[in-house]
């Protein structure tokens, strides 16, 4: 792959692990978040509902 492969968008998106979307992207997980970030746009109700379903494995 690229760098700036239109693909990372859907694979943060889809929750792959940002460190293996930087690598197959050939950019570091910064450059990766910087340039991307803007697509995460809204997914922090999705992060919050898994937060909270991890939470209650533990309760």
């Amino acid at each position: 792959m690229t760098s700036g492969t239109p693909l990372s968008p859907p694979w943060l998106n889809a929750g792959v692990d940002p460190t293996e979307v930087a690598a197959r992207a050939g950019n570091s997980v910064e450059v990766l978040l910087g340039r991307y970030a803007k697509f995460l746009d809204g997914r922090q109700e999705v992060g919050n509902r898994r937060i909270e379903e991890l939470l209650r494995e533990y309760e």
